[in-house]
């Protein structure tokens, strides 16, 4: 977005997913794998909010846009909405596709 960038929010269902996964990482790989994650999500999200046409859209859905993690087996799928980005989903690539869906 020229000028700026937009006010990001996540789902609360997304917010969640985002901590359970980052508690996952913490248990099974210590808190530096967990803080690895984290910043690689701030980062994606920084870039979303920076860029938020750099990423390609779900063919499927109408409006939804995928960016994948480079380490994590994650993708962020948001909505690039005229006043905010709406992120609907922070979603593991190999466990159930689509769950996310009814958010939208």
């Amino acid at each position: 977005m020229a000028g700026g960038r937009k006010g990001l929010r996540l789902h609360l269902d997304a917010a969640a997913e985002l901590q359970t996964s980052v508690a996952f990482y913490r248990d099974h790989g210590g808190d530096e794998l967990a803080d690895r994650l984290k910043r690689e999500v701030a980062d994606v999200l920084t870039t979303i909010r920076s860029d938020p046409e750099r990423f390609p859209f779900v063919r499927e859905l109408q409006g939804v846009q995928r960016a994948r993690l480079r380490r994590f087996p994650f993708s962020i799928l948001y909505v690039n909405n005229p006043g905010r980005l709406w992120v609907v989903a922070v979603a593991h690539g190999s466990r159930r596709p689509g769950y996310w869906q009814e958010r939208l």
